[in-house]
């Protein structure tokens, strides 16, 4: 690093100021975020882009991830930590949060990308939001790893938007249990649970997870499990989601069965049904997850093999 900063002392230092706003964009940049981090000192920046390309310190590409703006690189990721070292704190927060306005504006769709300059740059609001909206890509993705990630980033910008801070413990509820870890799911679960509004979409994905995990729990959690039945019994799901309440409601039916508790699973199955019969042509998860609901019922109250069998594959074909 220091025979590159060496090296690059001897630049003029309209070069160098090019290159310090390049670096704080990564190993990849473009002219249009450069010229707007330097702003009045973007005179002459073409030629200097030129002049740095002939001296192999960056290299232009060939396509670029921002359209109609040309995109550079430096040639090596030691020499943009070189240039990117010679930043003041003062410079590279500004310059992080302008890079951030600047992606924004762009129509940057790599929300983690985002949330790095914004949390750089001290919006710490702001890069919760993308963080969230990093998670929940991860999440619809199936990306576990992801999902814990962003949602563990998320949590610690310390965003004073609850709803924001609740969603991102459903996120990591649903994380921690594909990884099989109860104690944590059943924390960030509980947390999501108590704090986002009752029936919206990561209220019931949180509470769907919860249900699916009872029957793994040790022995202790029968009390907790009814809670949540009795806070499920009142909540009716926002339009946005049905499909997720489904889910809940059928875990949670087969939970019910399986304990020979046929007053709750007949009142959820009979409500659910209610609800989705208008929907069920139209949604196919929806569908999905009623057949789900119906086939555990006739398995573990009506021991009716062919009525569950029938409802299972109805479930495998949607």
């Amino acid at each position: 690093l220091a025979m590159l900063q060496a090296r690059l002392s001897h630049l003029d230092p309209s070069a160098r100021r090019v290159l310090r706003a390049a670096s704080v964009f990564g190993l990849a940049f473009w002219r249009g975020g450069v010229a707007q981090l330097l702003g009045p000192d973007a005179d002459g920046l073409d030629r200097w882009l030129e002049h740095l390309v002939a001296m192999e310190h960056i290299e232009k590409h060939r396509d670029s991830h921002i359209a109609h703006d040309v995109e550079y690189g430096f040639r090596n990721a030691l020499l943009r930590e070189a240039v990117y070292s010679l930043l003041t704190e003062y410079d590279r927060r500004a310059g992080h949060l302008a890079a951030a306005h600047f992606l924004h504006d762009v129509g940057e769709t790599e929300s983690q990308v985002l949330a790095e300059h914004f949390q750089l740059g001290g919006d710490v609001e702001r890069a919760a939001d993308c963080y969230l909206r990093a998670a929940e890509q991860a999440y619809g993705q199936l990306n576990v790893d992801g999902m814990l990630h962003y949602a563990q980033l998320g949590l610690a910008c310390g965003s004073a938007d609850a709803e924001a801070r609740s969603t991102l413990q459903a996120i990591a509820c649903i994380g921690h249990a594909a990884r099989l870890d109860w104690t944590s799911a059943v924390a960030a679960g509980d947390t999501a649970v108590a704090k986002l509004p009752l029936g919206s979409l990561w209220w019931c994905r949180a509470i769907e997870q919860l249900f699916a995990m009872t029957p793994s729990l040790e022995e202790g959690h029968g009390a907790r499990a009814q809670e949540l039945i009795e806070l499920f019994a009142r909540a009716r799901p926002s339009r946005d989601a049905i499909t997720a309440y489904a889910a809940a409601s059928a875990n949670l039916i087969a939970y019910t069965a399986f304990l020979g508790d046929r007053d709750h699973a007949f009142a959820f199955l009979i409500f659910l049904e209610t609800l989705a019969e208008p929907l069920r042509r139209a949604d196919l998860l929806l569908n999905a997850w009623t057949a789900s609901a119906q086939g555990w019922f006739c398995h573990s109250l009506e021991s009716d093999l062919q009525g569950t069998l029938q409802h299972a594959q109805t479930a495998v074909k949607a």
